[in-house]
């Protein structure tokens, strides 16, 4: 008669109910041959009466547990031994004899030794309480419901130990509907909320962009879209079209230490305690109950300019970099005002070159100033400035004969 080895056992927990854990142990005979089979599955009193430093927070149900609970899952021929006690497994008569004040809420395992027949499976599902009921701030590693089982073989030796772990925790809920926005890291690296211009320019936030990882590898499959996220887990916010839009706007995501720009922001699920304070006053906390709350996206601003308009006389001079404001200081990058290149846009011929470095304002019109800054190797900071140009000289009208003043185009 050969040995069966085959147990599955899992954890399983209704969605945010901490009193609505259960665990199922199943043993099985894969084979046509009927197999002998002793195995204990252990409960997790068993786990904290072994490990001194681990405290279970759950116990078998004894409302909802009783002998038949086991002896009906399994056939009548499998002795079923139950333990309170390391190493003690009794029948339920000789437990009750030894252990008169017994309660199901004591089990530590239950043994089951016989034999089962070729292509069968039996399964007993046992429902656990939740000890500790005025707990309710469910954190990672303050819930322990460890399950397992020992299987050995017909002279006693075990064969094998396999224990099942449950982290207990509440489902975060992400306040995600509406554009990203942005916060702002300053040269001191306090935060504060970006300014209007840039929050205007983030796009709506997709759920199916923003990866979950609730102590699991990252995997673009499970996002916000369709995977909850558990306290304890974090999520990440792709950064690629965002980055696109702030390095053309004077802005950049943060870089790692290579001035490459990071591809992702994560989060864990406590980051409602990072505080950030208005930018006007420096006072008013931002607020969280807002609906996309959780879709922010830490920026620096690093180019600073201005839109002008210009009233001149038609041989006003002018330079590239009047309306350059400077380049702000920052921890993730060393570049200066001295590394700022700036270019002209000017299809009407509003300006002259005057080879240089000047410009003199020739008539009204508008032009364009971009200024570029590389931060990195692979980073590039832009941002253009519109000017308009009005000047005061007065210009003969050949249509109608007459003076008047160019006005802005």
């Amino acid at each position: 008669m050969a040995l069966l080895y085959r147990v599955l056992h899992h954890l399983m927990l209704k969605k945010n109910d901490p009193n609505s854990v259960s665990a199922t142990f199943t043993l099985s005979n894969d084979t046509d041959d009927y197999m002998y089979t002793n195995y204990v599955i252990l409960l997790p009193n068993y786990y904290s009466n072994t490990y001194m430093n681990m405290i279970s927070n759950y116990s078998i149900d004894a409302s909802k547990v009783n002998e038949s609970t086991f002896t009906s899952a399994f056939p009548s021929n499998l002795i079923i031994r139950y333990s309170i006690e390391q190493g003690e497994y009794l029948n339920m008569a000789t437990m009750l004899a030894t252990h008169p004040n017994f309660t199901w809420n004591q089990l530590i395992a239950v043994q089951f030794i016989g034999t089962l027949n070729g292509q069968t499976s039996y399964s007993v599902n046992l429902p656990l309480t939740y000890v500790n009921q005025n707990q309710t701030d469910l954190n990672v590693g303050t819930i322990n419901a460890s399950a397992g089982v020992l299987a050995f073989n017909q002279i006693g030796d075990i064969l094998g130990d396999i224990q099942s772990n449950l982290s207990l925790t509440k489902e975060v809920d992400l306040n995600l509907d509406g554009p990203y926005f942005a916060y702002q890291i300053n040269a001191d690296n306090s935060l504060t909320l970006a300014d209007e211009d840039v929050q205007k320019l983030l796009p709506t936030i997709d759920k199916s962009q923003i990866m979950i990882s609730n102590n699991t590898p990252w995997s673009p499959d499970q996002n916000a879209a369709n995977t909850p996220l558990y306290q304890g887990g974090s999520y990440a916010i792709s950064l690629t079209d965002i980055q696109n839009i702030l390095v053309a706007n004077g802005y950049t995501v943060q870089l790692n230490q290579n001035g490459d720009a990071y591809q992702y922001y994560s989060y864990n699920s406590t980051f409602k305690d990072v505080t950030m304070k208005d930018a006007d006053d420096g006072s008013a906390q931002w607020n969280y109950s807002a609906t996309n709350s959780d879709g922010g996206v830490p920026v620096i601003k690093v180019l600073n300019t201005h839109d002008s308009t210009i009233q001149a006389t038609k041989d006003t001079t002018v330079n590239l970099k009047d309306n350059f404001d400077g380049v702000s200081a920052s921890t993730y990058y060393t570049a200066d005002d001295s590394d700022v290149k700036a270019t002209l846009d000017d299809p009407t011929g509003v300006l002259k070159d005057n080879g240089d470095g000047t410009y003199t304002v020739q008539k009204a019109g508008q032009y364009t100033i971009t200024y570029s800054i590389a931060i990195s190797n692979s980073v590039t900071v832009t941002k253009k400035s519109d000017c308009h140009g009005r000047t005061n000289n007065p210009v003969r009208d050949c249509n109608h004969n007459s003076y008047h003043q160019l006005r802005e185009c």
